[in-house]
């Protein structure tokens, strides 16, 4: 006899309860096929009741791993803007100083850049490279991310992407490295789309001018001397003395040589301070800087990049009461002075940071006077205030 085991206080289960059901027809009643037939649809009817069981088991596990998913994600996505919240809107990146996001997005000035980031929000920025370079790696969040690198009269668009700028201001050139993305370059003598610089290439702007001006020089004709209307009265003709001279008496003299205490010229001493600049030799490019500005031969274009020189270098080091000084001398050569608007930009920005708010609202007024539409109007309305 076939019988089914049960503990009194144990649920019965579907299978066991079948068992049973099987054992007890089998000892009742002989075996038939219509007895068989009822089996088989029990057993197919509970087969499909545990394969519904598994089904639903499983569509509850991947819907908790579905919400645990979001829930990670919204946690991530709220980190990471709660940490970008945290970064103020401005800032100044200087000397290898780097401003890092959450989602990955790094900006990071060169070993001698200065940079400026205006306008920080979760959605990008607008960078300002004042001069050396900058290392950018943008995470592309969204459609709406977009960040803006700003050097000279240079513009470059960026929505998610790797890059090395360069800018030199002195000639005004600027140098892209790609290392993956694409960015596009607006600027003068650019077409009205841009210039795309793409994965891994490189490009240099600023000579595109300059071209166009020597194609300019070529089509014009060369003025001609006009000739005159009466050929000139010639005079008796020399005596000519039969006496043989050397030919080396009548050669022309030969240059004197070059003092060895001779000063070098303004314009020799600002190219081999740019170079110590450049090159990271701060204290050698400052004592060149100051000597092209108490040169006398020096011109006003010479002299005030050396003063502003020495004004970014001073910021650089921390002297902010040096920096403002060298602003306040460059300001002081007038209006029509190369690099003037940035000048006058930054020396409210020095005088700022040491303390002096008054004189820094006055300066950022008397920007927004001379230049309403600048480039730096917007650092300057935050400073005036409402």
């Amino acid at each position: 006899m076939r019988s089914t085991a049960m503990l009194e206080n144990e649920s019965p289960r579907p299978l066991d309860m079948l068992r049973a059901e099987l054992d007890a027809s089998a000892d009742a009643d002989a075996v038939t096929p219509e007895w068989v037939s009822g089996v088989q649809r029990r057993r197919q009817d509970f087969v499909s009741f545990r394969r519904r069981q598994r089904w639903t088991s499983a569509s509850a596990g991947l819907v908790a791993c579905m919400g645990i998913w979001f829930g990670v994600s919204n946690r991530t996505i709220g980190t990471s803007q709660a940490a970008t919240a945290a970064v103020p809107s401005s800032m100044a990146l200087v000397s290898g100083a780097a401003l890092s996001l959450g989602d990955g997005t790094l900006v990071q000035a060169h070993p001698v850049g200065d940079v400026q980031v205006d306008d920080l929000s979760v959605h990008g920025a607008v960078v300002r490279v004042r001069s050396g370079g900058v290392h950018a790696r943008i995470t592309h969040r969204n459609a709406q991310t977009i960040w803006t690198f700003r050097a000279g009269e240079f513009t470059v668009k960026v929505v998610g992407t790797e890059f090395d700028l360069v800018w030199d201001q002195v000639s005004s050139r600027l140098h892209v490295q790609m290392a993956h993305g694409k960015v596009r370059v607006f600027g003068p003598c650019l077409s009205q789309d841009g210039v795309s610089v793409a994965d891994n290439a490189s490009a240099d702007f600023g000579a595109e001018c300059s071209k166009e001006l020597q194609v300019v020089a070529k089509t014009e004709p060369a003025l001609q001397p006009k000739p005159d209307l009466e050929p000139p009265e010639l005079g008796p003709a020399p005596i000519v003395s039969k006496v043989a001279r050397p030919l080396h008496a009548a050669s022309a003299r030969t240059p004197e040589p070059t003092k060895p205490d001779e000063v070098p010229s303004a314009e020799a001493m600002l190219e081999q301070a740019h170079t110590a600049r450049l090159r990271g030799n701060l204290l050698p490019a400052q004592r060149l800087y100051s000597l092209v500005e108490q040169s006398a031969d020096a011109s006003v274009s010479q002299r005030s990049v050396s003063v502003f020189e020495l004004g970014r270098l001073n910021s650089m080091q921390g002297k902010h009461a040096d920096a403002l000084a060298a602003y306040q001398r460059l300001l002081a050569m007038g209006e029509n002075t190369p690099l003037y608007e940035e000048g006058l930009a930054r020396a409210a920005e020095e005088a700022l940071a040491v303390g002096l708010v008054g004189e820094a609202q006055r300066l950022a007024q008397r920007y927004l006077s001379a230049f309403p539409a600048g480039s730096y109007a917007g650092q300057a309305k935050k400073m005036v205030g409402p």
